[in-house]
C-alpha cells in the first residue's frame, strides 16, 4: 500500500499494540488539535508467542502461572 504524503511537515503519532500472539504498528496524521485526520501507514505481525507448536501448551496454563506471579508480587507488597 502506497501512501503519497504531502511536501510540507506532516504531524504524526504512533501507535503501538504488544498482544499474546501479535504485534500491531500505526501511523495516524494528526491536525494542529491533535486529532486524528487519516491514516497514514499500519502492520500487524503475528508470532507464536514463543511457544513451541509441538508441545501445545494451553493459553490457560499461561495464565494460571502469571496468576501465581501477580499473587507473590502482590503478597510482597503488602508484607
Amino acid at each position: 500500500m502506497a501512501v503519497t504524503l504531502p511536501k510540507d511537515d506532516v504531524r504524526y503519532k504512533v501507535g503501538i499494540d504488544v498482544g499474546l500472539n501479535s504485534i500491531g504498528f500505526c501511523a495516524v496524521e494528526v491536525d494542529d488539535d491533535d486529532y486524528p485526520i487519516r491514516l497514514l501507514n499500519s502492520l500487524v505481525f503475528r508470532h507464536d508467542a514463543g511457544i513451541d507448536p509441538a508441545s501445545r501448551k494451553a493459553a490457560l496454563t499461561r495464565k494460571n502461572v502469571s496468576g501465581v506471579a501477580r499473587g507473590r508480587s502482590v503478597k510482597l507488597k503488602s508484607d
